[in-house]
């Protein structure tokens, strides 16, 4: 399987992300890379003549990224067959500082379209193969307003969001294709690619190095709704649904640059969901907890340089009665700049291991699905995985 992935202008992000954060953060958009900074040029359409800076100076900045994804059995009983797809992200950050003097304030608005055949499926499989795999949509999968107070203490949103930009998601396993390492199995109703929702959600750091998050979001998918094509209809009529989850994060370093953090949190569902052995219950919870660390760095005195190990560990699991996977873990390492000639280059190794619920009766109890990947950095627009 390869993913080529395109930003089609000069600093380009991952498209759907937090225009703040940028950090994958499960979003299946495409993984995070290294992106060219504002006003260089450097993307696909250059520089506009000029327009382009002009914009960014007024608080306008215009993004977009293409993924395309290709992938071919080696065995089993389609050999002869392949799976072609792609997805399109098209965005606009606008900073209300540069724009009306509003201090902190940002507004994110990201198109998105995804077509062609869905891999996975095809295969039988249970975790997602690739991260672009979808039902085939064209919709605005966010339209957000975020605050920041305090020196940026507090962030508040609202609005049309990806979740996993903000929770339950591994900043190191961002480079990785397979789905489970964007959008947590054992955490089904987060609203993610390609099925983002409405809420609001807040961040406080409390003290460095400890923060807290809490969010609330149109739970309507746990009713089989898919928020990513609508609006606030579900959200605001009945019968209502409602996705609350919290986290807890710890960060710390290990000597000069090696940082780590730990995510540990909860979610519930307050859907009426139907159980395996027959009847209904009122809602759903569930837990998870997500490790990042930097292992080793190549140049740890130098802040802007990436070059170094990472690792990560992550769980998520819930109730069993209703939900596919019991439990699932995700365990893998990447290494940027493994070559010294290729600096942003991007090496990685993972495992991903779902534990099937046995009332669920799937005719499995677990799959277990690894992943190998060499990411080539081409051109500041062009990736090569």
């Amino acid at each position: 399987m390869w993913a080529g992935m395109a930003p089609l202008m000069a600093g380009a992000q991952t498209p759907g992300d937090s225009a703040a954060e940028q950090a994958n953060t499960g979003n299946p958009d495409t993984p995070q890379t290294p992106v060219p900074q504002k006003g260089t040029g450097a993307g696909i359409t250059g520089n506009w003549g000029g327009v382009r800076d002009a914009l960014e100076k007024g608080g306008f900045t215009f993004n977009g990224k293409i993924a395309i994804d290709f992938s071919k059995p080696l065995r089993g009983e389609r050999t002869r067959s392949s799976d072609f797809r792609y997805l399109v992200n098209a965005n606009l950050t606008v900073d209300t500082e540069a724009l009306a003097n509003l201090k902190g304030g940002t507004f994110f608005i990201n198109f998105q379209e995804q077509r062609g055949q869905n891999g996975t499926v095809d295969e039988g499989l249970y975790q997602n193969i690739t991260n672009v795999d979808a039902d085939g949509r064209t919709q605005i999968s966010e339209a957000w307003y975020e605050q920041k107070v305090w020196d940026g203490r507090l962030r508040v949103k609202a609005g049309k969001m990806d979740a996993a930009s903000e929770f339950d998601s591994s900043d190191v396993a961002a480079d990785f294709i397979n789905g489970s390492f964007g959008a947590p199995p054992g955490n089904p109703f987060l609203p993610t690619y390609p099925d983002g929702a409405f809420g609001a959600d807040a961040y406080l750091t409390l003290a460095e190095p400890l923060a807290v998050g809490f969010g609330a979001y149109d739970g309507s998918l746990a009713r089989g709704v898919n928020t990513g094509e609508l609006g606030p209809k579900h959200l605001l009529g009945a019968p209502a649904a409602v996705y609350y989850i919290g986290e807890v994060d710890v960060k710390w370093k290990l000597g000069g640059r090696r940082d780590g953090q730990l995510q540990l949190g909860g979610w519930r569902s307050s859907a009426n969901l139907t159980r395996f052995s027959g009847g209904r219950q009122a809602g759903a919870n569930g837990v998870f907890a997500v490790i990042d660390q930097a292992v080793w760095r190549l140049h740890p005195e130098t802040k802007d340089d990436p070059r170094g190990i990472g690792a990560f560990l992550a769980y998520d699991g819930g109730d069993p009665r209703v939900l596919v996977v019991a439990h699932h873990l995700g365990a893998g390492a990447t290494w940027t700049g493994m070559l010294d000639a290729r600096p942003a280059d991007v090496v990685g190794i993972a495992g991903t291991w779902v534990v099937f619920s046995n009332r669920a009766e799937i005719g499995a109890d677990h799959e277990l699905t690894w992943e190998g990947f060499y990411k080539v950095q081409l051109t500041s627009y062009l990736i090569v995985k």
